[in-house]
């Protein structure tokens, strides 16, 4: 929400709306790879755990994707106010980390 708006997914239609500020409801993203899991800082970009695509990304204001970790089947997610980013991965006890704009794309993951 870094002007106000919020945005919510639907995961089986794999679409990602926005409301805006004048309360219309608008596409922002016509394939989310069926995003489950979003968080969005007071400035961009907005994160997703991608279902189908089994990866976390990070979506700037025009929609563009970067990938932050892939390899993982995600659900939830939150970023810490360090950046640090945890998602869990369902069915399992494991937390996931990663980092936005860290050049070692590494993922930790705990159990």
């Amino acid at each position: 929400m870094p002007g106000g708006e919020v945005f919510f997914n639907d995961v089986p239609g794999s679409k990602t709306y926005k409301i805006g500020l004048d309360a219309k409801v608008s596409l922002f993203l016509a394939d989310s790879k069926k995003g489950d899991g979003t968080d969005i800082r007071p400035r961009w970009p907005l994160y997703a755990v991608s279902d189908s695509g089994q990866k976390i990304v990070a979506y700037d204001a025009e929609g563009k994707a970067t990938v932050i970790a892939d390899g993982l089947r995600g659900n939830d997610l939150v970023v810490a106010s360090n950046g640090n980013i945890y998602a869990t991965n369902p069915g399992t006890a494991i937390t996931i980390r990663a980092r936005y704009g860290s050049s070692n794309r590494a993922v930790e993951r705990k159990s």
